[in-house]
């Protein structure tokens, strides 16, 4: 829905099209410089930087860059995360006070943490922030139980690439305005997310992108 207007499935995905466009093309010149930041972090000479125009008669690069991050991702780990226990339960009501509910919760999102991979999501984040300034995640409820076979059930915290979240620049709240999120999918992958149930996807549309797969070319 746009503006209380009803929109057709076609019409709102050429609408989500254009937004991604308009909304990419403005943040050019910040992903030029997140990838000038990734070419000295992963460079392994001096060819693939800016640092190459100088006239230098050598090649040599020394991944300071990256020893500067690392040691940034480790001291921010360390501070926010220090250990297992590091999660505190705060009352916000005297009723709410009492240690055996206390030793309850904090036991609970321990073992939570231990099994939806909390702290290896919470490593890429802060790397994101220490390599571009800023992050983004999202939370997704799984259930993998699958008749007797007894998996994770719960919320799972997951990374969005920087390069993969589009939003209005001149918004002026975060939470609310809308966001593009592109998912970058195996054929099996999207298979799979196809016939999870989890989708609103329409028959045609997976068999058509389906179809252009199989052919070999992608169409809209």
């Amino acid at each position: 829905m746009q503006n209380g207007v009803n929109l057709s499935k076609q019409t709102l995905a050429d609408y989500i099209t254009s937004c991604w466009g308009e909304w990419t093309a403005s943040r050019e010149g910040v992903v030029r410089k997140w990838k000038e930041v990734e070419s000295y972090i992963y460079a392994t000479d001096t060819n693939h930087t800016t640092n190459h125009q100088d006239g230098h008669g050598h090649t040599t690069h020394l991944p300071l860059v990256m020893e500067i991050k690392q040691d940034l991702e480790s001291i921010t780990m360390a501070t926010l995360i220090p250990h297992d226990d590091w999660f505190i339960f705060r009352p916000a009501n005297r009723e709410e006070s009492s240690l055996e509910k206390k030793e309850a919760v904090e036991s609970y999102l321990k073992n939570l943490h231990r099994r939806n991979g909390f702290n290896k999501t919470a490593k890429t984040l802060i790397s994101d922030l220490i390599t571009y300034g800023v992050n983004f995640s999202g939370v997704r409820f799984e259930n993998h139980i699958k008749g007797r076979n007894i998996g994770f059930v719960g919320p799972r915290p997951y990374r969005i690439s920087p390069y993969d979240i589009a939003f209005n620049p001149a918004a002026s709240d975060f939470d609310t305005t809308p966001k593009i999120i592109r998912e970058i999918l195996s054929i099996s992958e999207f298979v799979k997310k196809a016939n999870s149930g989890t989708t609103n996807w329409s028959e045609d549309a997976i068999r058509k992108v389906l179809e252009n797969r199989n052919n070999g070319y992608s169409t809209d």
